[in-house]
């Protein structure tokens, strides 16, 4: 019985510790910067066609990026671990799977297609610092 106890007990904690983790996590304030894709799956196969595509978060709630063709600056918003993208040429939720100092993971669906996009946080240069 005291082991039952035992493992029902520390099994609420792991579960409480791991949901504090992700709450915890400022996300809004880590993803701010720009972000280059260096790898983009869609339907879980990788593709080329976003080669050189970029997703800038900046201050306010504002972003621009290129993923959608041209380079768009448009609105975001951040609730727990969804980006919610407010551009006219793509509007999308964007889960983030991982984030990091210099590594950002992202997942979306479009048209009923899965992507992943693996970002890298871009240098700065020396005269942008």
């Amino acid at each position: 019985m005291r082991i039952s106890i035992w493992s029902g007990l520390c099994l609420v904690m792991v579960f409480a510790a791991c949901q504090n983790d992700s709450k915890d996590t400022n996300y809004e304030e880590l993803i701010l910067g720009r972000w280059e894709i260096k790898e983009a799956q869609r339907n879980g196969r990788p593709t080329e066609t976003l080669t050189g595509a970029f997703m800038e978060f900046l201050p306010k709630g504002r972003m621009i990026s290129n993923v959608g063709g041209a380079p768009e600056e448009s609105d975001y918003s951040v609730e727990g671990n969804v980006i919610t993208s407010h551009s006219k040429r793509l509007p999308a939720d964007f889960s983030i799977q991982y984030a990091g100092d210099s590594s950002l993971v992202l997942k979306f669906v479009m048209r009923e297609i899965p992507f992943q996009f693996s970002l890298v946080r871009a240098r700065t240069l020396p005269a942008e610092q």
